[in-house]
């Protein structure tokens, strides 16, 4: 959306790479999709583990950083939009009350009802897709 690189929290990870489970090594996702394309099934890193998207799966922990960052940037931000959630699952989903605290304007595009229309400014209603 025109936001630095550096601005962005991916607060559940990024499926642009892919990170190795034994070393925490990050790679391009194209590196673990191209051995797969070559038939390996279980691509891995030059250590010898296995290749995943570098994603947080239920149960995972978030990066350490993320919430501290999100958190900061819900504080300071004039305007939060959430795009296809239902704003339920904790802790990501208390972004919304601290920067409506601080005083940012609420979008809410989402098919269905969330946990924070109530304080939507503006609710839109239909598929992201």
């Amino acid at each position: 959306a025109g936001s630095s690189a550096d601005l962005v929290v991916e607060v559940h990870g990024s499926t642009q790479e892919s990170c190795c489970l034994n070393c925490a090594e990050r790679l391009p996702i194209e590196e673990a999709l191209a051995e797969v394309e070559a038939g390996n099934s279980s691509p891995c890193c030059s250590c010898g583990g296995l290749l995943k998207a570098n994603v947080v799966l239920f149960g995972e922990a978030l990066p350490p950083m993320a919430m501290p960052l999100a958190m900061e940037a819900a504080r300071s931000c004039d305007l939060i939009l959430c795009v296809g959630s239902t704003l339920s699952v904790y802790p990501v989903a208390s972004i919304v009350p601290e920067a409506k605290e601080c005083g940012a304007k609420l979008v809410i595009l989402n098919k269905g009802q969330t946990d924070y229309d109530e304080l939507a400014d503006l609710r839109l209603e239909g598929s992201i897709s």
